[in-house]
Formats: structure tokens, C-alpha cells, sequence
């Protein structure tokens, strides 16, 4: 029996079968590198800002209460094909606030902004006139968004609002 690298080809085999077992090994390889390649392709940059639309690549960590906070994807070369974006907004105690999904279909290798905000919400007209507060005391603090693409997490953004 012949050992080579990557296999061993037993007494009595054909040529034939040689052949194709080698042409068999060197398609996986192909195909393992290929795959690879598209998925290391995907790069993206994740920012959370209150301007919109996106003036200055400028991350925020601190917003008022009043503010409307966006999270922004900047994706490069987004390979054609169907995506599910789900963003999260956690409290500071971890539940869950707001969820978003969105689904994009790119038909040709692209850059794409994606984005989704969120505003906490007011209290009522009588709460804010006898109370003399605007926003709930509970409601600022921690927070943090999460984005996943096709399930799979891809970014996860803590920030304040005071």
C-alpha cells in the first residue's frame, strides 16, 4: 500500500478511482476556501448616534432623554441574498424594551446602511403637569442594543440616557 498526503489508496485500485478520489479531495479544498472567502467578506461598522441621518461617523455613548437614538450597520460588501436584521433594546435590567426585524434583499454585492432607532417614551400630559417630570426616573440610565443578522449576533452597543 502507497501512502500519499491526503489519502490512502489501497492495493488494486484503478487509476480511474485514484483520479476521481484526487479530483474529489481538491473540489472540498476549493470549495472550503470559497466559502471562507464570502463569508469573511462581509465587514460591517456598528455606531449609535442621535443624528439622522448619519452626518459624523461619530459614536455616542451619552443622549438626553428628549433624543431619538439611532443604531446604524454600515455594511460592506454585502454579498446578493435575503437578510433578517433584528435590533434589540434592553433596560438596564436586561428586559427587553423594543424589538425590530427587518428583512433586505440585496441583489448584487453592495455596500448598505441599515438603521433602526428608538425615543423612551413620555409621560402623560397630567403626570408631567402635577409631577413636573417629563420622562419616568426609571426609564434613564444603562441601555443597550443588539443587532443580529440571519441570526447570528454581529453587534452589541451599551449607551446612557440621563
Amino acid at each position: 500500500m502507497h501512502f500519499y498526503p491526503f489519502f490512502s489508496f489501497g492495493e488494486g485500485i484503478d487509476m480511474r478511482t485514484k483520479l476521481i478520489r484526487s479530483a474529489v479531495l481538491i473540489l472540498i479544498v476549493v470549495l472550503h476556501a470559497a466559502i471562507g472567502r464570502c463569508a469573511s467578506q462581509l465587514t460591517y461598522e456598528c455606531y449609535v448616534s442621535n443624528a439622522f441621518p448619519l452626518k459624523i461617523l461619530k459614536e455616542q455613548t451619552f443622549f438626553d432623554a428628549s433624543e431619538k437614538i439611532y443604531v446604524y450597520i454600515k455594511f460592506s460588501n454585502l454579498l446578493p441574498g435575503n437578510y433578517l436584521v433584528n435590533t434589540t433594546w434592553l433596560k438596564y435590567s436586561g428586559e427587553t424594551e423594543r424589538r425590530n426585524s427587518s428583512e433586505i434583499r440585496i441583489d448584487s454585492e453592495t455596500d448598505y446602511t441599515y438603521y433602526s432607532w428608538f425615543k423612551l417614551l413620555k409621560k402623560g400630559p397630567f403626570s408631567r403637569m402635577f409631577m413636573g417630570q417629563e420622562y419616568d426616573p426609571d426609564q434613564k440610565g444603562a441601555r443597550t442594543v443588539i443587532v443580529d443578522v440571519n441570526g447570528k449576533r454581529i453587534c452589541s452597543e451599551s449607551f446612557e440616557v440621563f
